[in-house]
């Protein structure tokens, strides 16, 4: 099995920027610290070991309705230029940039590339 190069989180201290002002976890690492416990280590590693041998670039160039790729320029789990590699492989994807890395989803600056990344599809979506 591969090593999983974001398993150190589980072990070193959580970053200030998850912290609240009294030093307490905020909302969305209490949310996913609730999820993983949830579920046995087990159970997690054959999670993470599926999602790190999925290969879908056999199939990524077949995909042929509109398609809009949000890539997160500061991610160390997928880097952008791995992004990047597939929405180039995705005929007519537009591609919306944010500032940020893996987890930036649960953050408030996601949500405009994300609703242009929406509106960008429906425009693009046979009536």
């Amino acid at each position: 099995m591969p090593t999983l190069p974001f398993a150190t989180w589980l072990h070193d201290p959580m970053p200030r920027s998850v912290r609240d002002a009294d030093g307490r976890l905020g909302p969305p690492v209490q949310w996913a610290t609730a999820e993983l416990t949830r579920h046995s280590p087990r159970m997690l590693a054959e999670a993470a070991r599926s999602v790190l041998m999925h290969q879908a670039g056999e199939w990524m160039t077949d995909v042929d309705v509109p398609t809009a790729v949000v890539v997160t320029t500061r991610d160390r789990s997928v880097p952008p230029a791995m992004q990047l590699r597939m929405a180039e492989s995705i005929r007519h994807s537009t591609v919306h940039l944010v500032d940020g890395g893996h987890s930036v989803c649960v953050r408030e600056r996601f949500v405009e590339p994300l609703l242009d990344a929406c509106s960008t599809v429906a425009s693009r979506a046979p009536v």
